[in-house]
């Protein structure tokens, strides 16, 4: 008996060092998550405004065009959840933050990743940001292990790779954390019926997210982190980045009236300044990437206005959100 549990520890000695490497090297990866996070900690001690929010704001919204010094916090399908957090997180770390912009689109006050089909990006904040959401379950692998948070056929494809990125570092985000959004033939991502159906899949969201009664929760949440950012005397502008009309034009009525009473009870509560691009005419099809997100010229034009309408008068000493 004694010699079979050697063996059998011997046998097992070497897989488990193994899985130890795997895991340790999976760590390292770059990734969306842990690239912001270094080039954010890079910028902290000279960042004035902060741009937090979901993929409109990625990919649409880029710092370098800002006129003071701004980081893009933003992250694909982030939520009020993670924007609060994140920001609090560091907010003692950023002596000359002044300003934080905080876009809303569409579905930005009725989204939760854990009640989505991207429920696996909750554990990336977990593990690369420390930051746990309130609902994520103690007993899933993916908590504890990076090959499970991969998955099995990634995990394969990075040790094929040996452990380099899987996409070009500069597709991840810049320094400032924007994110390019541009591929070939981007205009063929662009129609009614792609629109029609991502609008249609955004009404489903808030649906199942009233049914859940989870708006409050999120409602509530955002006032408290306005709460807290005025409080420590931090300007909050809240913007609806741009979208192309085959979006647009099939968003639910209801839910558009209820964000912008919402958002207008929320600045007004706090005299943070509104500021609505949804359906500005200044932009193009040539400015958008697919239905609802800007491509690059339109997020260089959409940081210049955004620098123009509020960084500018905002940091210049204006009335604005004091």
């Amino acid at each position: 008996m004694k010699k079979f549990i050697i063996n059998f520890f011997t046998f097992l000695l070497p897989l488990v060092l193994i899985l130890l490497f795997i895991e340790y090297n999976l760590s390292l990866v770059p990734n969306s998550y842990n690239v912001k996070r270094n080039f954010f900690e890079e910028k902290i001690n000279k960042i004035d405004v902060l741009v937090v929010g979901s993929s409109i704001s990625l990919y649409g919204i880029n710092p370098a065009y800002f006129s003071h010094t701004g980081f893009n916090l933003a992250n694909v399908s982030q939520t009020e959840f993670y924007d609060k957090r994140l920001t609090l997180k560091y907010i003692d770390k950023i002596p000359n933050l002044k300003l934080v912009i905080i876009p809303i689109g569409y579905s930005g006050l009725y989204s939760q990743l854990h009640d989505s089909k991207e429920d696996w990006r909750d554990y990336f904040y977990y593990h690369f940001w420390n930051i746990r959401y309130k609902d994520l379950p103690l007993f899933d692998a993916r908590r504890y292990s990076y090959i499970a948070l991969y998955s099995l056929d990634v995990t394969k494809k990075y040790i094929r790779s040996h452990f380099k990125p899987l996409e070009k570092m500069g597709d991840i985000c810049n320094e400032y954390g924007y994110a390019p959004n541009d591929s070939a033939g981007k205009n063929t991502r662009i129609s009614d019926i792609s629109g029609r159906a991502r609008a249609l899949s955004h009404t489903q969201g808030y649906i199942n997210q009233v049914k859940k009664n989870e708006m409050q929760f999120i409602i509530d949440d955002l006032d408290g982190f306005l709460a807290d950012l005025r409080g420590r005397h931090i300007k909050v502008v809240f913007i609806t980045p741009p979208v192309y009309h085959t979006y647009s034009e099939y968003c639910n009525k209801q839910i558009l009236a209820i964000n912008d009473s919402v958002i207008h009870s929320l600045s007004e509560k706090y005299n943070a300044p509104y500021y609505n691009y949804f359906s500005d005419p200044r932009f193009t099809i040539d400015d958008f990437a697919d239905n609802d997100h800007l491509c690059t010229n339109g997020a260089t034009r959409f940081s210049n206005i955004i620098n123009n309408d509020i960084i500018i008068p905002s940091l210049n000493n204006s009335p604005l959100g004091n």
